[in-house]
């Protein structure tokens, strides 16, 4: 868990290229066991603003007891991404909506809708 935190705090840096963090979180994600390890993964993926870092955070939205924060890196992402939204954008904003109690990332994802909508 130390050698992660490390590693992830790396990746968080603001100097590191979002292309790096992305492939730093993939990498940090395979050996990621604990829910405590995903949290702080999908921590430094909400900073990363491409469509590669959205894409990762969709299968943890299926994660009980990570769902939340995947629901709040996955908002904040789609959200700064604008009119870059990748296909699946619409499923991962609704799966949002049905589960969360966040009002922020309700808000968030109702707004990401609105956009895909348009």
């Amino acid at each position: 868990m130390i050698a992660l935190r490390g590693y992830l705090r790396l990746a968080g840096l603001p100097d590191c290229a979002a292309a790096e963090k992305v492939k730093m979180c993939q990498e940090a994600l395979a050996v990621a066991k604990r829910p405590d390890e995903k949290k702080l993964i999908l921590g430094v993926l909400g900073d990363v603003n491409t469509a590669e870092a959205f894409l990762m955070t969709m299968p943890m939205l299926r994660e009980q007891p990570v769902r939340e924060e995947a629901a709040q890196a996955s908002t904040k992402i789609a959200k700064a991404l604008g009119n870059k939204l990748p296909p699946k954008t619409k499923a991962a904003m609704e799966a949002v909506l049905s589960f969360t109690k966040n009002k922020n990332t309700k808000k968030d994802a109702e707004d990401v809708l609105e956009k895909v909508k348009k």
